[in-house]
C-alpha cells in the first residue's frame, strides 16, 4: 500500500509537470506568434510608407518626359572639366501644342490621381499658345515663341552667356534668292559655323564675331519670306541666339560651347510649368525638370 501510494504521488507529480511545460509552450508559441505578427506588420509599414515617395518622384519625372514629347525641344548637355556643351534641336516656329497641354492636364489630375490615390495639380498656363521656356542649369534660357516665330537662347543673369562657340545646322523647304552672310571678325572672340540646307542645295559660312556686337545673318527666299539669325548682343546679353521666321517653317540645330557648370549645381533643365503631388502627409510640388 505504501509503494502504491507513493508511485501515486509520482504520477500526480508528474502530470502536474507535464500540464506546467504544455502551458508554457503554448505561452511561448503564443508570445513568438504575436511577435512575428508584430515584426510582419512593421515590415508591411516598411515597405509600404516609402510607396507615396516612389510614387510622387516617379510621377515627375514621368510628366517631365511626358512634356518633352509633346512640346520638345530634343536637348542634351554634356559636361567636361573646362566646357559645358548645350544642343538643342527645335522648329520655328514652334507648333502651338496648347491643345494637347490642356488634354494632358486632365489625364494627369484624373486619371493618374486616381490609379496612385492622390491628388495632383498641373499648370502649364505659361506654355499656352506654343510659348515654350526652359531655364538651363539655372543659367541660361530658352524660349520658342509660337506666335512671335521666334527662337532665343540667352543668360539668365546681367553680362551674357560666355559662350565661346556656336555650331548652327538650318534646313528650310523653300528656294533660296539670296544671303546676307555674317561680317566675321578675326578679332571675335566668339566663333561661329552655320550650315544651311534648302532646296538650292547646302551652304557653310565659319569664322570669328564679337560677342558683345549683334551679328546678323539672314536668309531669303524667292516668296519674300525671310529667316534671320542674330548672335551677338541681345538686349543687355552678350553671346546670345536669336532666331527669327517670316512664313516660313525652319528646322533648328544649335550646339554651343559654355563654360563649366559650377559642381554645386546640377546638370539639367526645368519647364516653365508646375506640378503638386499630395498623398496623406506626402506633398511635393515644383517645376517640372529634367
Amino acid at each position: 500500500m505504501k509503494v502504491y501510494t507513493a508511485y501515486g504521488s509520482y504520477k500526480g507529480h508528474r502530470g502536474f509537470v507535464i500540464t506546467l511545460a504544455s502551458l508554457g509552450l503554448i505561452m511561448l508559441l503564443v508570445a513568438f506568434s504575436s511577435t512575428l505578427h508584430n515584426n510582419y506588420l512593421s515590415l508591411e509599414r516598411a515597405l509600404l510608407e516609402p510607396r507615396p515617395l516612389l510614387y510622387a518622384a516617379f510621377i515627375f519625372d514621368s510628366v517631365a518626359q511626358d512634356l518633352n514629347t509633346i512640346a520638345g525641344p530634343q536637348i542634351n548637355i554634356t559636361q567636361t572639366n573646362s566646357s559645358t556643351r548645350i544642343l538643342i534641336a527645335d522648329t520655328v516656329p514652334n507648333e502651338n501644342f496648347s491643345s494637347q497641354l490642356a488634354s494632358y492636364e486632365s489625364f494627369i489630375e484624373t486619371i493618374l490621381a486616381n490609379e496612385t490615390h492622390s491628388t495632383i495639380r498641373a499648370n502649364f498656363s505659361n506654355m499656352s499658345a506654343g510659348m515654350l521656356r526652359l531655364s538651363i542649369n539655372g543659367n541660361y534660357n530658352y524660349t520658342n515663341n509660337q506666335t512671335g516665330a521666334e527662337m532665343l537662347f540667352i543668360s539668365d543673369g546681367t553680362g551674357g552667356t560666355n559662350a565661346t562657340v556656336y555650331e548652327i545646322f538650318v534646313s528650310i523647304i523653300k528656294t533660296r534668292a539670296s544671303v546676307q552672310n555674317f561680317v566675321f571678325d578675326p578679332g571675335g572672340d566668339l566663333n561661329i559655323s552655320i550650315t544651311y540646307t534648302d532646296l538650292n542645295g547646302t551652304g557653310t559660312a565659319s569664322g570669328k564675331i564679337l560677342s558683345n556686337q549683334a551679328n546678323n545673318f539672314v536668309l531669303t527666299y524667292d516668296d519674300g519670306s525671310r529667316f534671320t539669325l542674330l548672335v551677338g548682343r541681345t538686349g543687355s546679353s552678350n553671346g546670345a541666339l536669336r532666331i527669327n521666321t517670316q512664313n516660313l517653317t525652319a528646322n533648328i540645330s544649335f550646339t554651343v560651347t559654355l563654360p563649366a557648370i559650377n559642381e554645386t549645381k546640377k546638370t539639367g533643365y526645368e519647364y516653365d510649368a508646375v506640378l503638386e503631388y499630395v498623398q496623406g502627409k506626402v506633398k511635393k510640388s515644383g517645376k517640372i525638370a529634367k
